[in-house]
């Protein structure tokens, strides 16, 4: 019991450590924020009335093709997916040394979104018209954002250890 409060209490003083020092990752954390309020917001508007779906697809993504009953369902489903995402990266936003494992899985997400991306772009200029150029634009911005996670999952890492070593 005596050994279990002594674990709780280093560890205790290790995240209020931590914690104080988060102002030196204001960069990453307004990175992880962007990428939360960019994932719910879109999934709210993809869960909204099939005419706003429609019409912000229309002006925001430039997609002017043709919807069906099926379609709309999978935007739908998608919105939910990217909503949960967004709440996950806002945990980690939020509160980074306990949430730092969402960090982890959120640089995986990117990287495999910017993968399937490369190996889907005919796919995707042929059903949505979106041109190599664009989709290249994006490809980018999703490994900067893996990125950046990323490195900010490491620098909680490192300085864990070296709280932990002090």
């Amino acid at each position: 019991m005596n050994q279990r409060m002594e674990v709780v209490n280093i560890k205790r003083v290790l995240d209020e450590k931590m914690e104080a020092g988060m102002n030196k990752y204001l960069f990453f954390r307004a990175v992880v924020w962007f990428i939360c309020i960019y994932n719910v917001l879109l999934g709210i508007i993809f869960n909204c009335p099939e005419s706003i779906v429609i019409n912000f697809t229309k002006t925001v993504l430039s997609y002017d093709g043709t919807t069906s009953t099926a379609m709309m369902f999978t935007v739908k489903l998608l919105g939910v997916y990217m909503i949960f995402f967004g709440a996950a990266m806002g945990l980690a936003a939020w509160n980074p040394v306990k949430n730092r494992a969402i960090l982890t899985v959120g640089a995986i997400f990117l990287v495999l979104r910017a993968l399937q991306r490369v190996l889907q772009a005919d796919q995707l200029q042929t059903a949505f018209g979106i041109t190599p150029e664009r989709n290249w634009m994006f490809i980018g911005l999703l490994v900067f954002f893996a990125v950046a996670v990323l490195v900010f999952r490491l620098k909680l890492q490192a300085e864990l250890k070296n709280s932990a070593q002090s």
